[in-house]
């Protein structure tokens, strides 16, 4: 463009009267500061736009998935930077206006059978040659490996919802907030509906990773909400459930399997959309990845979310298990660094070799904790009613709105 081409001429005059750069090299610092520019000013209008048409959050995703994504899955390449920039605006205006106003909406499991057969074609034919733009061949395997690399991401910014009640009418209340919530913060969601617990539960069984909120009635014919819940939790145990119900009278009762919220009905617009910013925020910041050490030296990394504990099996040869909920990872590494490294999460120190992840304790038992898998943890004597008032505050966010 233009501007961008106009001041990396500027910046490259500076440095070469500065001597910075020598008069050789001047095309390509001049070049590579045009590029960059143009990059920077080609992002932030995008982003203007997006604020324009209510639609920051669409316009950020597809700066950081689609634009990396075209860079390195190759195909097309215009002629001139002009029409490139035509070309990219239009793609970008044509995926706002089907976003915003839900066209060719499909339901959750089709949408991702969709996403996932269109992922993998591009993924099988990348990186594309094109004869605007050649890709070394030495290049390819890395291009190939990147574009993965997003379109993973990509998978993983799809947020998804199952809503079970035997009331129909009350499907159509719920199913209503979420359209107005969608609109109001222009978020895509993808929502299934039940009226039978057996089938959602089939549903998960099938596909544990079909759902990542769960809105569930308490008292339902086939099965009540509290049941389904705690076996949907042997299948997939880090999955955020609502429980809606008439009756308050269930709410100590769905302590154990640890829902994000209990209400009761009617729900009113304003309490939806609160629930709906806190669920997205938990989400947001729940996936905080930590490196492992194995003992044999390689490292592997996990998400703190998936770790139930963490055990001293060794502490002469500072060898550590870290539990998961179907299986043990060896590592090395000492509990006290381990300690203070989590210190601002929800994990406690309940006996000298173990640290326990509150959001995965599921009851108490005398002298010790039980967790989401059945493992059994002992509790030092001076840090049970620590840890229970710990528990408590962990699980406080449990409210009768």
């Amino acid at each position: 463009m233009y501007i961008s081409n106009k001041f990396s001429h500027h910046i490259c005059d500076k440095l070469l009267e500065q001597e910075i750069i020598q008069a050789n090299t001047y095309p390509y610092y001049q070049y590579s500061f045009d590029y960059v520019l143009d990059l920077i000013l080609f992002h932030c209008s995008l982003l203007i736009i997006g604020f324009c048409l209510h639609a920051p959050f669409l316009s950020l995703l597809y700066i950081l998935t689609l634009t990396p994504l075209k860079m390195f899955s190759g195909g097309a390449h215009a002629d001139t930077q002009i029409s490139c920039s035509v070309i990219s605006y239009a793609i970008f205006l044509i995926g706002i206006l089907i976003t915003k106003h839900h066209l060719f909406a499909l339901h959750a499991p089709i949408s991702i059978f969709v996403f996932v057969t269109f992922s993998f074609i591009i993924f099988l034919l990348s990186p594309i040659d094109c004869k605007n733009k050649k890709i070394p061949f030495e290049q390819k395997r890395t291009y190939k490996i990147r574009c993965g690399f997003i379109l993973c991401l990509q998978f993983f910014a799809f947020l998804n919802i199952g809503i079970c009640d035997d009331d129909k009418l009350y499907i159509k209340e719920i199913t209503k907030l979420l359209d107005r919530y969608m609109i109001q913060y222009d978020i895509d969601i993808s929502y299934d509906t039940f009226t039978s617990p057996l089938v959602l539960l089939n549903r998960i069984s099938t596909t544990p990773g079909c759902y990542d909120i769960l809105f569930l009635d308490v008292e339902m014919s086939e099965m009540n909400g509290l049941e389904l819940s705690e076996k949907i939790r042997f299948i997939r145990h880090n999955i955020y459930t609502i429980f809606i119900s008439n009756y308050p009278k269930y709410m100590q009762d769905s302590f154990r399997v640890h829902p994000f919220y209990y209400l009761v009905k009617p729900l009113s617009a304003e309490t939806f959309t609160n629930i709906m910013n806190d669920i997205l925020s938990a989400i947001q910041s729940e996936h905080k990845l930590v490196t492992l050490l194995h003992t044999d030296c390689s490292e592997e990394t996990v998400d703190l979310g998936d770790i139930l504990c963490i055990e001293v099996t060794d502490g002469k040869k500072e060898l550590l298990d870290f539990h998961l909920f179907d299986h043990i990872l060896h590592a090395k590494g000492k509990i006290s660094a381990w300690q203070e490294k989590l210190a601002s999460y929800d994990f406690f120190p309940c006996h000298r070799k173990y640290l326990v992840n509150l959001t995965h304790i599921h009851y108490f038992e005398k002298n010790h904790v039980i967790l989401d898998n059945g493992f059994s943890i002992p509790i030092s004597r001076g840090n049970e009613k620590i840890l229970k008032d710990r528990y408590n505050n962990n699980i406080v966010r449990l409210k009768k709105l």
